[in-house]
């Protein structure tokens, strides 16, 4: 019997523990990346968040290299964009609403990713509220983290 391959999402703490040597999650980042076959999906809002924070948490010279290495990531297509946030804005904006304050707008795109794919896995760092989000209103999300 063929097993089908789960749908790799990736959350934006993954790609920055990946990015930051100093990161807590850092080896396990990298070995997640490594061990996993891509395509890892994302939303722009990820991006956002991810461009964002980097910016923010790493000096100058070290976020160029950063955003040189997450810009190669997204030209050989290991991480690719997969979603269009505008035509989901009212389950977005329902599932903000229905985890507030903790969900932001990146994880819900994150948590309507998982509700358009038959078998996803969210890769994050996120533990507690990928352990509390539901998809579809019950059904728990499959994800890894550290």
């Amino acid at each position: 019997m063929h097993k089908t391959r789960a749908t790799l999402i990736i959350d934006s703490g993954v790609i920055l523990a990946a990015l930051n040597a100093r990161d807590k999650h850092h080896q396990w980042a990298k070995d997640v990346l490594q061990n996993n076959i891509p395509p890892f999906l994302v939303c722009e809002a990820v991006l956002t968040e991810v461009a964002y924070f980097l910016r923010t948490q790493l000096t100058a010279a070290d976020a160029k290299r950063a955003f040189t290495s997450l810009q190669a990531m997204i030209q050989i297509q290991m991480v690719v964009i997969d979603f269009e946030a505008k035509k989901h804005y009212e389950r977005i904006f329902a599932l903000m609403d229905e985890y507030a304050p903790s969900m932001d707008f990146a994880d819900a795109c994150v948590v309507v990713m998982t509700e358009l794919t038959a078998k996803p896995k969210v890769l994050t760092v996120d533990k507690r509220d990928f352990s509390t989000y539901r998809r579809l209103g019950e059904k728990s999300i499959p994800f890894d983290a550290p």
